[in-house]
């Protein structure tokens, strides 16, 4: 079968032209002469394009951060700006132009002065101290009005529009998650073109897909390859099972194709990265309530605002749930997923420019390992069938982990930001279910699994990034130079019992057993990985943009006292070229590294997996650029794919190599007055291309077609402000294993939702599946999840 790309850029070839554009500048080469550049400097700063993300404050500090990032200086008196709120300055802009948008709307303007300094001068227009300041481009970090997000960072690690991006980037705004009633990983990829939902063991232990390569919000044991995957705010979760709940965050974004270049060693599929809400000078609380089917019920408060006039802003965000998860279709007590969070926040941003956050998470999650519903020799499923989970099963986990930042301007055109986490979680468990390997008949009696286990698990990483703003001729450039270091370790201890041919899969029975006595297996395994980077987004004249990095990346593991090392060179290359609104198209290629944490039969380490991905596409924006369209077509390749060995799975095997060409169409936007929608169809051919058991077969859980759309419809009236959405989502021709033994059904979910705001006060009402449809959402073979039958929530939000 031939691939859609005969291309293949030489590694050599991408690292010189990359590395020249980088060096030239990085060292500010310009055929201007030394001495007129020093002769006419001041001017040359003033016209200079910069990128800036001053964050939202005061205007007197908002100005005097944007004076010291743009490298002039200001005089004005402060206090008459001190009750003025901006919400800062994103994006590049010249000097003139970045005073021009901080003051717009006031009687005041930033006059240059003979010297090169600027004052602030009264126009005697209109008067100031009840206006407040809006910056005029979109935070990267922030909430998003509606479905459209602007401008991203995931794809280039600078706030960069989208539209200048070449990459394919998918974002999930916050309008659009409460309408989604988020509650899983599972519920956000449903709306995004070419990532589906995989089999679940319970509600921290998802498995999803993007673009054909399965991944999982779980770390390690002998896939080790699952951790890197989902990141928050450019970290990895510094915990092994995470609740990633919505209650933190802003919006959601999902980068397609091989990332290593940005965020080490990753899946080539892409990776999911989650957008935290963080702290804001203007006071805000909220609290918030939802009650709706499976027992659910949640409370949250959100709380932020500054401290005075310290120039420090909090935020505290607290969260308890309780409700019963399903993968069975039926609302069974003893299947639950309870949670308690509580984290405070504090930011600090000085009038250098400097910036600190500081972050401490508390989280309490109490769950169930459910294998969900059987499917049977014949082929049918147990829709709506008993749990097959025993009453005396639990899992206890709790969460401290650490987060902070610090940003400082080191020059005028250069910065430094040093960033570090460090999380612990330990978790005590029983797992008690049903388990068996083959499809059983009927009425046949399947195995019991009775596992108890206790388990620690540590993670440490860090990041010190250089970045600078350099101009050569009419090439703009932000060249990035960082370091990372990562060290997770894992250590369990269990011990487990089996009752062969003893439940009844349609009519369990788990009769209560004693305690299994003292632990009898210990299994450990670190990952200690360091990188050094190197990347660059060029704007070349008004037209061209172009991105490129290489990263050096040293990754050793360790799995029962045995593990294995490894490193590369990862790079990526893409361009876009920015015609007109509907005219953008876009190339890049990338590499990436996973590794691997597992042991073959022969007593070997597993081999790490390398992957590489070429990718065309054509981005535009239409109706006056309210609706943005990305059309992408892309062929990803991947070695040493690694699985469970099904005769002993505390081993490994590798089944070979993977290959997917694929297409994906996604538009978002406003495509009429008062009608928001976002649309998207994805075309995947997956396929084992090499493999000891797999060759010429389809990955499990992938559609190689996919539908998805949501529109939603707002009216202000007299009596609030009223909005309706109706989603759709269609997946067809899935495998349901890897042998592709049998296929998954496909299926089509509608969704609804109805809002209503009115001064300080919102509801919402989010319906899933209202035609109650049975379907599959992710499979294991013999196991799979049934997607949530038709189920109502309801939202209640108090701003104080």
């Amino acid at each position: 079968m031939r691939p859609f790309f005969s291309f293949r850029p030489h590694p050599l070839a991408l690292a010189v032209g990359f590395s020249t554009l980088v060096v030239a500048g990085g060292m500010g080469l310009s055929p201007v002469a030394h001495a007129q550049q020093a002769t006419n400097s001041s001017q040359a700063v003033d016209a200079e394009i910069q990128n800036f993300d001053i964050p939202a404050g005061p205007l007197s500090r908002v100005l005097s951060q944007f004076a010291g990032a743009a490298g002039v200086a200001i005089s004005f008196d402060g206090s008459e700006f001190n009750s003025v709120q901006s919400e800062g300055l994103q994006g590049r802009y010249t000097v003139e132009q970045g005073f021009a948008t901080l003051l717009r709307g006031t009687d005041v303007i930033a006059q240059r002065q003979a010297n090169g300094d600027y004052a602030l001068q009264r126009t005697g227009m209109r008067t100031l101290s009840p206006l407040v300041v809006e910056g005029d481009r979109e935070n990267v970090a922030g909430p998003i009005e509606g479905f459209r997000a602007e401008r991203s960072s995931s794809a280039t690690n600078i706030n960069a529009p989208l539209i200048k991006t070449p990459a394919t980037v998918n974002v999930v705004s916050s309008d659009m998650l409460e309408r989604l009633n988020v509650r899983r990983l599972d519920d956000i990829l449903q709306y995004v073109p070419g990532a589906s939902p995989g089999a679940s063991g319970g509600a921290l232990t998802n498995t999803f897909t993007i673009r054909g390569f399965q991944s999982s919000t779980t770390r390690g044991g002998n896939l080790g390859a699952r951790a890197n995957s989902v990141y928050i705010d450019g970290n990895r979760p510094a915990a092994r099972r995470y609740h990633f709940d919505r209650s933190l965050y802003d919006r959601v974004e999902v980068l397609k194709g091989t990332s290593s270049v940005l965020y080490g060693t990753a899946s080539p599929g892409g990776i999911v990265h989650y957008r935290s809400k963080q702290p804001e000078f203007e006071a805000s609380q909220e609290l918030g309530f939802t009650l709706g089917d499976f027992d659910t019920r949640r409370a949250t408060v959100d709380v932020t605002g500054p401290i005075g006039d310290s120039g420090v802003a909090y935020r505290l965000i607290s969260t308890l749930q309780k409700a019963n998860q399903t993968f069975t279709g039926e609302n069974h007590s003893n299947s639950y997923d309870d949670r308690l969070i509580f984290k405070p926040q504090i930011a600090w941003y000085s009038e250098a420019g400097t910036r600190v956050n500081l972050a401490y998470e508390y989280s309490e999650q109490e769950n169930i390992a459910d294998p969900g519903i059987i499917r049977f020799s014949d082929g049918s499923f147990g829709f709506n069938g008993p749990s097959l989970v025993s009453d005396q099963s639990y899992s206890e986990q709790a969460n401290h982990i650490f987060t902070g930042s610090i940003q400082h301007p080191i020059t005028d055109h250069w910065s430094t930001t040093l960033a570090a986490s460090y999380g612990n979680s330990n978790v005590e468990a029983l797992w008690d279910t049903a388990n068996t390997r083959s499809t059983p008949d009927k009425g046949e009696l399947i195995d019991r699994d009775i596992i108890k286990f206790e388990t620690d698990f540590d993670h440490k990483e860090g990041r010190v990034e250089f970045e600078g703003l350099h101009q050569w001729g009419k090439v703009d450039n932000t060249t990035t130079l960082g370091f990372t270091a990562r060290r997770e370790g894992y250590n369990t201890n269990r011990v487990q019992s089996s009752q062969r041919n003893s439940i009844d899969p349609q009519n369990p029975v788990f009769v209560p057993v004693a305690d299994l006595g003292p632990y009898t297996r210990n299994m450990e395994w670190t990952i200690e990985e360091k990188g050094a980077y190197l990347q660059n987004y060029a704007q070349v004249g008004e037209k061209l943009n172009i991105f490129g990095g290489l990263r050096y990346v040293d990754v050793e593991t360790d799995f029962r006292n045995d593990g294995g090392s490894d490193n590369a060179i990862d790079y990526s290359l893409g361009a876009v070229f920015n015609q007109n609104a509907w005219l953008n198209p876009f190339v890049s290629y990338s590499t990436s590294l996973t590794p691997q944490v597992g042991t073959l039969a022969t007593g070997e380490p597993v081999p790490f997996s390398e992957g590489e991905q070429i990718e065309v596409g054509l981005k535009s924006e239409w109706l006056d650029n309210n609706l943005a369209t990305t059309v992408s077509a892309f062929e990803i390749e991947q070695s040493n794919q690694v699985e469970s060995d099904p005769d002993d799975r505390s081993l490994s095997i590798v089944t070979g190599d993977q290959n997917v060409r694929g297409f994906e169409l996604e538009a978002v936007g406003k495509v009429a007055e008062n009608f928001t929608a976002t649309a998207g169809y994805s075309y995947l051919d997956a396929e084992y291309t090499t493999s000891t058991r797999y060759e010429g077969n389809r990955p499990v859980n992938v559609p190689r077609h996919k539908v998805s759309g949501m529109l939603n419809y707002s009216l202000t009236t007299q009596s609030g402000l009223w909005d309706l959405g109706l989603g759709v989502v269609h997946a067809a021709d899935r495998a349901g294993d890897d042998e592709n033994s049998f296929d998954l059904p496909d299926y089509t979910r509608l969704d609804a939702s109805i809002g209503w705001q009115r001064e300080q006060v919102s509801l919402r009402l989010a319906m899933e599946n209202l035609l109650d449809e049975e379907y599959v959402s992710g499979s294991s073979g013999v196991f799979a999840n049934q997607g949530l039958p038709r189920s109502v929530f309801l939202t209640v939000d108090l701003e104080m």
